[in-house]
């Protein structure tokens, strides 16, 4: 009777062991899926940045934020004008860039997937991109007008270039981005239309004008992220 005793508290102590291994090894590999995450982010900013300086060389500024019409009209996104910087030459060519993003002709392309505009922790339907610029009046990005590296000496070296985005599910190729003027000064705000993501850290990931990629807190002050947004806070 004692045997049959000891033998079930040592079948319950090792099935208690392998629970807790389980769970361990779960609780683990969730982790290290939740960072990947924010790796995979980074690394995808990274590479946008470097194509932003390809086209830097290759045209002696940087992109607009959109092209426009001879009215002025907004036709497509700088992203559109990466992709021969982006190993996506196919679709570059195939778009008609007098035309907007909408057009009968170009929105067939507007639900291609392309992963490097998009964080893998990014639940919106395929199209959509995650990475924003953000227009303001002394930042690195100004509407229409192209800026040049000699504007970027003008501006602290961790101003923004481009950041993550999540609640507003911006087509990759539509002629939308952030304005300063326009979003909350914080990090994954509830209303979901400013800077955020959908990292469970909380925060976000943004790419610097000095091609480092930082990760923004949550509890990042309204006035920092001002500065590096380039903007100024209203009274």
């Amino acid at each position: 009777m004692l045997r049959k005793r000891s033998l079930v508290i040592g079948i319950v102590c090792l099935a208690g062991i392998v629970l807790l291994l389980q769970w361990s090894v779960s609780t683990s590999v969730f982790r290290s899926r939740r960072w990947s995450h924010v790796t995979e982010c980074r690394s995808h900013l990274k590479v946008i940045g470097l194509a932003l300086d390809q086209y830097h060389n290759d045209f002696g500024s940087y992109p607009p934020v959109w092209v426009a019409d001879e009215r002025g009209r907004p036709l497509y996104s700088w992203r559109v004008l990466l992709l021969p910087y982006l190993d996506n030459p196919i679709i570059y060519e195939r778009f008609r860039l007098d035309e907007p993003w909408d057009s009968p002709h170009n929105i067939q392309y507007a639900k291609a997937d392309f992963k490097i505009f998009r964080c893998p922790a990014c639940t919106n339907e395929p199209g959509t991109t995650n990475y924003v610029a953000v227009i303001s009046e002394a930042g690195s990005w100004r509407g229409p007008t192209s800026l040049t590296k000699e504007d970027f000496t003008e501006m602290l070296d961790s101003t923004i270039w481009v950041v993550e985005q999540d609640g507003l599910k911006i087509c990759w190729s539509e002629p939308r981005d952030l304005k300063f003027d326009d979003i909350p000064l914080r990090v994954n705000d509830p209303s979901g239309i400013g800077i955020g993501s959908r990292h469970e850290e909380g925060g976000a990931v943004s790419l610097s004008i000095n091609g480092k990629v930082q990760f923004l807190k949550n509890s990042l002050t309204r006035q920092r992220l001002a500065d590096i947004l380039g903007g100024a806070i209203s009274e």
